[in-house]
């Protein structure tokens, strides 16, 4: 397993108007804007701003769980393994991993 390399979490939301929204990335301040600079108008809603920092403010916390849910798929497989129920088998390790994969992406190495 590759090590995590991004700001622990938690991440939190911050300051927001209008025009920008702050968050708090383990101490270092990110502000996600609707406005694009080169044409000078916003170029997404509000709300789609804020749900994208909502998103964001909760990736330590998906991840985390992520690599839980992985490890508990693969304590599945075993189980289901033993028992020679080969379908829930395949489905367990089609879950661990999509799950990897996602995990791998997360990490940039993919």
């Amino acid at each position: 397993m590759s090590e995590t390399k991004f700001t622990p979490g938690p991440w939190a939301k911050g300051d927001e108007n209008n025009a920008c929204s702050d968050l708090d990335v383990g101490g270092t301040i990110i502000s996600l804007s609707r406005f694009d600079r080169h044409s000078d108008e916003f170029v997404i809603s509000r709300d789609e701003m804020l749900a994208n920092r909502d998103l964001i403010a909760a990736a330590p916390d998906m991840y985390a769980e992520l690599e839980t849910l992985r490890d508990l798929v693969e304590h599945c497989y075993w189980i289901f393994h033993e028992a020679g129920d080969v379908e829930m088998n395949n489905l367990c390790i089609a879950a661990e991993m999509r799950a990897a994969a996602l995990l791998k992406k997360a990490r940039g190495e993919v």
